[in-house]
Parts: structure tokens; C-alpha cells; sequence
């Protein structure tokens, strides 16, 4: 056995430094940019006392109790009896001398380190351990200086370093459909709730930490973190509702905090009508708008339990009353954009789309660390990485819509909606009739009303409130308004591209070409953007400058003005009334056209090739990279179905953990039985379960489960995860019984069926819904 392992922790990852606490030093440097903070960091330093030696090596956690500097200090003492399986059989064998050669190989722990972020007080709380020997705890502030902490200091500050403990763990796999790789290389999962105690005595602690919760920060689409809209409000609500599926949880835990604010009647009405209690959210929200008529999350509540009960008209009027409240949050115009898609306006659902605050989706919080030595990842040596890691999608034709994140996505998924209901050829007709055209800006040029009157019209180099600027916004070539546009490769029919074969032979044409629906100006190459942003500038205070030309003739109507000027002023005036009505299309929503339009052409042209090998009977084949290419098309434009397959051929034809993980959140969802609506209802249901339940063996079957051992994370098989989450799923909708009857049916080999039992074991213990049924 080589003496590179007989320095590791058994079924711990571990990266060894090639500096003594470098690793300690990057965190160190690193903690200005902590918000929630990344995971915990556990350092260690081993010796061997024959050679001389000392190594060190680090490692991630996530999980581990926070709540004390003692229950830190056991986690590392603990690690005392994970030392590699190497050490015990290098002792064992004493084969004539072996035992003095096994001792003299032998490495045990000194010292070690852990560090965890509080992130209320923004310290970096590190318990250092000697053994032999005694535990000094202490912290690191921002600035990188050492504070000292008392083991005995205010159970404040350790229930807030808890609290922060916990959410790291609870977010750590939040949304693993999306985010990718879901942690750093080294990281090992420890479950943070194992039991009810534990869980009673942190939702204590964060019943404690709540008012102060806004410190944390505002999750990914929120821009101002508040009471009710901050990373705690959001882990909880993962954790304990979308996760597990245990919404009675978390209504007691906010009914407890209900007398501290009014708003927090939102969060509350958003688990009764997740837990289907609809009647007690329309109680309690009307009791909280009596008393607070203008409480944004109390409004954005009622909207949702209006659009669930599909009263658009009247969700249509709420929502409007939350823009005025919230004119600044992106949730706000999302739900005002989707209140008139449901109603059918679709140049009002434009206009609010376009009023949508962006801004950047914020990064993860993974730790930057040097370069390791060596690296020790269990079992990963014996995986043949390149039959599980996930597809090369990169190497195909680049959609760009793949890469948005945050507000950006939403938006896409809005405009893809539209785009769904009306048709692209309605849709680009109401795009010219609500935004102004780059065909409107050139006759503006074209009329040349610059010369015009000039000693009669002041300066307008000065910006003037109320005319929006041009610089920051883009046009549209689409056609002019009142015309016709010319006619798109994506027709109305392009939502069923399937029966419109001529509209998929002409799929070539790029709108920025210039013909087609005329390409969009924010995808003019690099080097030509300032100078259309320069005409744009121009032909905008052209605007400006006509209007203050027509009033200077007004007032010297009567004077010594020739003909000429007059000869402009109708021209002009029906340009000017042309643009009174419309407004300028951001250049963010420019590019998310092209966009859509480069999704929706692939997506045709994917339909089309089917539709031709199901008439001439011809087996239909792509790679596995491919099928994945498009399901992410499908799933972006709200495809579901048409991604469900093309995710079951990806899988089928090649194992891929991405694939599997975005098949199976789709598979979860209450419309996954129409794949199967032809066997009737209760066969679609079932096949739907099955079909689950296979994807969730499958993955478990994988030789360290896909996730821990591709990503090189350990500890898959704690909550929360995707596979778990699934499940619970599952629970809820068909009852534990049946769940567990239908596993045990499927025959899957011990070691799968162990894992999914543990599951289903979990869930009886913590009581998820479904679990008595």
C-alpha cells in the first residue's frame, strides 16, 4: 500500500495543502465577501513522530452543530477514528517485523481547526483543537483581525452562529436542476436535522434570529432583503415546504411570529394554500388587508391565490396595486406581466415586461483556494469518470438562452409564455405597435429636421425630465406600426411547429440579417454598438428638438418665417404623433427576442425532423448530448412534455446526472401524467410513479450515487436532496404505503431499495405529508 494513503481520513474527502494553512489563510482573506458564507472548513494537521513528518489537508462540511464550541470540537475528535483503513491494516499485519515497519507508517492527528461563519455577526468562528491538549476558540472579523470569544459568551451569538450553520446545509443543494457542480470539490454532508430534538431546538433559535433575518441578504431575485423576503424566510421555506413537503411545519412556525409583523400573514397564507387549506389563507388575508391595504407580500400573496383560482381579472387589479407598492421589485411587474398574459393583452403584458427592474444574479458563495498538492476523494479512483460525468453540450450549436440566470430567466420564461398563447407572428405585430422602430428612427434621419429654425430653438444638448434617454435602450426592426410586418420563419402556428412544414424550410434566415421580422439592434456585432447607440442618441433629440421647433413656429406664426420650414411641419408632426404613443424597447428585452427566436427555430426544426421520420416511418436517432440539447431547449420554452422525452432518451442512451436530475424534477410534477394519458387515468398515474421510482433506482444504482462521486461530493444521502425530495414528492400525492408497495415491486437490488427505504423511513419519522396514508 502506497504511503499516499496511509495520511487519509476513511470515506472523507480531504485536500492536502502545499503551504501549512494556506487554506486558512485564502478564508481568511476571503471573508469581505461573505454574505451567508461558504461551507465550513475543517483543517488538520497529521504527524508521524517516527519520521518526523507533519502533513495538512482540509476538507468542507456542511450539517455539523453549530449550536456550541464543544459539539464543534467532538466533530473534530471524531475524525480521530476515521483515519484511513490503511493504518488499521498496516497494524494488523505483523508478519515477522511488519508491526515496527506498519508503526513507522502510521499518522495520527495533532491538531485541527474548525471554521464556521456567523453570519449576523459577519465573524468567522474558528474552535482550534490540540490533542493532546485543550480548545481555544476564537474569531476573525471581517478586516481580518482576531477577536476573542468566550466559550461561555451571550447564547445569543451561538444560536445566530447555529442559525447560519443550518442554512448553509439547507442550501446547499437547493436547486441541483440549475446549479452545477451543486459544491465545491471536498465538501462532506452531515444530516443538520437528524431527529426531531434537533429540529424543535433550531426552529427555536430561528424563531429568535428572525427579526434580525434581513442581515442576511436578500435571496437571488429579491433586490432589498426584508422581513419576510431573506435567505432564512427562503431556506425555511426549501427545507421544510418545497423539500419535504411538510407545510403544517412551517405554518405553526410562522402563526408563532405572526403578532411581530403584518406582513408575516404572507408567509403564513403562502403555506396554507400550499398545504391545500385555501379557506383559512382567504380568511387570514382579508383580516391582514383590512387592517394593512398596501402590504406588498400580502398583496403578492393574494395575487397568487387568485391566479391558483384563476381569477385573472381580479388577481389583474391586485396586481396592479402591488406595483405601486413595489414600482422597484422585479417579482412585482412579473406577477403584473402574468396577470395580462392570462388575460390575453398582450401589448399590456409587453409593457410590463419591459418595466421589469434586471439586475445581476448574484454568485454562489464557493471558496477560492490555492492550488492542492494532493487530493484524496474515496472510491473516485475506481469511477470511470467518462461513463457518468454529464454530456458535452458545449460542443453544439451555442443557444444563448442556456446561460441566463436570475430575473433574466424569469423574463425569458414570461416572453416565452406569450409567445406561447399568441403566436410569434401576433407577437412581433404588437412589438411594433407598442415599441418604437428602427424603421420610424430612420425616417426621422431621413426628414433631416435638424437644420430647421435653428436660431428659434434653444440648446438640447441638456437632458429634459420626462424624455427617456436612448443610451441605455435598444430598437426593433420588425416593420412599421400600422403596417405589416414581414412575414417571420416562426408563424402563429409556430407553438405546434409540427404542422407548419413551410414555415420550417425557410429556418435558416437569421433575423439579424435584415430580412425576416427584421433583427434586433442589440445584436449588432461588437464593434458597431456605440455607433448605433450614437445614432439612437441622435435621432431621439431630433425628437426633442422637432417638438420645440413646432413651438417656436407657433409663436412667430405671424412673422417673417418662409414657406419652407412649413413644408416639414406635416411630415414631421406624423412622425411625432407616430412616436407619442410608444415607447423604447430595453435593450436587455431586445436580445431576450433573438433569443427566443433562436430557440424557437431549433425547436421547429427538432419537431419538424420528427414529424417527417414518424410519416416515413424512420427511426428517429441522436446522440445522447443531443436528446439533452433539447430537452434544455424544451424546458426553457415550457415544453414539458417534449423535455420529459427528450430527457428519457438522453438517459436511455447514456447516463448523465444533469439529465436525470432535471428529468426527475420533471417527472415529479402533477402534469407528468398527460406522457401517459392515452392508458386512461388511473394507468397514467401508476406509470407515472413507476416511472419515477425507476429514475430515483437508477440513480442510486450509480456507483457513488452520480452526485457524490462525479462531483466529488460525500453525504448525498442526507436532506436535503433532490432524490429524497422526490420521494416525499411521491408521499404526498399517492401515501406512503402505496409509494413503498410499488418499490418493493420493482425488485431493485438490496443496496438500492436499502437507500430508498431510508427515505421512506425518514419521511415516516418526520411525518411528511402522505405519511399515514
Amino acid at each position: 500500500m502506497s504511503t499516499s494513503n496511509l495520511d487519509t481520513l476513511r470515506d472523507i474527502p480531504e485536500l492536502f495543502e502545499t503551504a501549512l494553512g494556506e487554506s486558512l489563510v485564502a478564508r481568511t482573506d476571503q471573508l469581505p465577501q461573505f454574505r451567508l458564507g461558504p461551507p465550513d472548513l475543517c483543517h488538520l494537521v497529521k504527524t508521524n513522530a517516527k519520521l518526523h513528518k507533519d502533513v495538512t489537508s482540509y476538507h468542507y462540511v456542511t450539517g455539523v452543530d453549530a449550536s456550541s464550541p464543544g459539539a464543534l470540537a467532538a466533530y473534530i475528535n471524531s475524525l480521530n477514528y476515521a483515519m484511513d483503513s490503511a493504518n488499521a491494516a498496516s497494524k494488523s499485519s505483523s508478519w515477522f517485523g511488519g508491526a515496527a515497519a506498519s508503526s513507522t507508517n502510521t499518522f495520527r492527528i495533532k491538531s485541527g481547526v474548525y471554521c464556521t461563519y456567523n453570519a449576523f455577526a459577519s465573524i468567522d468562528v474558528r474552535v482550534e483543537v490540540r490533542i493532546p491538549g485543550g480548545v481555544n476558540v476564537y474569531g476573525v472579523n471581517r478586516a481580518g483581525k482576531r477577536v476573542a470569544i468566550h466559550p461561555d459568551s451571550s447564547p445569543t451569538f451561538w444560536a445566530e452562529l447555529f442559525v447560519s450553520a443550518v442554512l448553509r446545509a439547507m442550501l446547499i443543494d437547493a436547486n441541483p436542476a440549475d446549479v452545477y457542480p451543486p459544491a465545491p470539490a471536498g465538501l462532506r454532508r452531515v444530516d443538520p436535522l437528524p431527529d426531531l430534538d434537533v429540529e424543535t431546538r433550531f426552529l427555536e433559535a430561528a424563531r429568535d434570529v428572525f427579526p434580525r433575518a434581513w442581515q442576511l441578504g436578500p435571496v437571488g431575485d429579491i433586490q432589498v432583503a426584508s422581513l419576510t423576503a431573506n435567505v432564512l424566510v427562503h431556506a425555511l421555506t426549501q427545507y421544510f415546504g418545497v423539500g419535504s413537503n411538510r407545510w403544517d411545519v412551517l405554518a405553526d412556525f410562522w402563526r408563532e411570529l405572526l403578532p411581530m409583523d403584518a406582513s408575516v400573514a404572507a408567509l403564513l397564507a403562502e403555506a396554507y394554500i400550499r398545504a391545500d387549506a385555501d379557506a383559512k389563507a382567504v380568511r387570514l388575508l382579508y383580516q391582514t388587508l383590512m387592517a394593512n391595504p398596501n402590504s406588498t407580500p400580502v398583496l403578492l400573496a393574494q395575487v397568487e391565490l387568485l391566479q391558483k383560482k384563476d381569477k385573472d381579472d381580479t388577481a389583474l387589479s391586485v396586481a396592479k396595486r402591488l406595483v405601486n407598492t413595489a414600482p422597484l421589485e422585479f417579482t412585482s411587474w412579473q406577477k403584473l406581466t402574468e396577470c395580462y398574459t392570462a388575460v390575453g393583452d398582450w401589448p399590456m403584458a409587453l409593457l410590463a415586461l419591459n418595466s421589469c427592474p434586471m439586475f445581476v444574479h448574484p454568485q454562489r458563495e464557493l471558496p477560492m483556494m490555492p492550488e492542492p498538492l494532493r487530493t484524496w476523494f474515496p472510491g473516485h479512483e475506481e469511477l470511470m469518470l467518462g461513463d457518468y460525468a454529464d454530456n458535452d453540450t458545449q460542443s453544439l450549436t451555442p443557444l444563448r438562452a442556456e446561460s441566463l440566470r436570475g430575473t433574466f430567466r424569469r423574463a425569458y420564461a414570461l416572453l416565452a409564455r406569450i409567445v406561447e398563447k399568441c403566436g410569434w407572428e401576433e407577437l412581433l405585430g404588437h412589438r411594433a405597435s407598442v415599441f418604437v422602430m428602427e424603421d420610424e428612427y430612420r425616417q426621422v434621419k431621413e426628414e433631416e429636421l435638424m437644420p430647421v429654425a435653428v436660431d428659434h430653438v434653444p440648446d438640447v444638448t441638456t437632458p429634459i425630465a420626462g424624455i427617456p434617454t436612448p443610451l441605455g435602450t435598444s430598437t426593433t426592426t420588425a416593420g412599421k406600426p400600422g403596417g405589416t410586418s414581414p412575414r417571420s420563419p416562426l408563424a402563429e402556428e409556430s407553438v405546434d411547429p409540427v404542422a407548419n412544414q413551410a414555415a420550417a424550410e425557410q429556418l435558416p434566415e437569421s433575423p439579424a440579417a435584415g430580412g425576416v421580422d427584421g433583427g434586433v439592434v442589440g445584436a449588432q456585432p461588437q464593434d458597431a454598438k456605440s455607433a448605433a447607440a450614437a445614432e439612437r442618441e441622435r435621432a431621439a433629440r431630433a425628437d426633442l428638438w422637432a417638438k420645440q421647433t413646432q413651438a417656436a413656429r407657433d409663436t412667430t406664426s405671424g412673422g417673417g418665417a418662409s414657406g419652407a420650414p412649413t413644408a416639414n411641419t406635416g411630415s414631421s408632426n406624423k412622425l411625432l404623433s407616430a412616436f407619442s404613443h410608444k415607447r423604447l424597447c430595453e435593450r436587455w428585452l431586445d436580445d431576450l427576442f433573438l433569443m427566443l427566436y433562436e430557440d424557437l427555430r431549433v425547436y421547429m426544426a427538432w419537431k419538424s425532423e420528427e414529424q417527417h421520420a414518424r410519416e416515413y416511418q424512420l427511426a428517429y436517432k441522436r446522440t445522447a448530448a443531443e436528446w439533452e440539447y433539447l430537452g434544455d431547449l424544451a424546458r426553457r420554452l415550457g415544453k414539458l412534455s417534449d423535455a420529459r422525452a427528450a430527457y428519457r432518451a438522453a438517459t436511455d442512451a447514456r447516463y448523465s446526472p444533469k439529465a436525470s436530475l432535471r428529468l426527475l424534477a420533471l417527472q415529479v410534477d402533477p402534469f407528468a401524467t398527460d406522457d401517459y394519458a392515452a392508458q386512461g387515468e388511473q394507468a397514467a398515474e401508476m406509470a407515472a410513479l413507476l416511472a419515477t421510482l425507476n429514475n430515483v433506482g437508477r440513480m442510486l444504482a450509480i456507483p457513488g450515487h452520480s452526485v457524490t462521486l462525479v462531483y466529488r461530493v460525500y453525504g448525498d444521502l442526507t436532506f436535503p436532496n433532490p432524490l429524497a425530495s422526490a420521494i416525499f414528492q411521491l408521499i404526498g400525492r399517492y401515501g406512503l404505503a402505496k409509494v413503498q408497495s410499488e418499490a418493493l415491486g420493482l425488485n431493485f437490488p438490496p443496496a438500492v431499495f436499502k437507500n430508498i427505504a431510508h427515505f421512506l423511513e425518514w419521511a415516516e419519522r418526520f411525518q411528511v405529508k402522505g405519511w399515514d396514508v
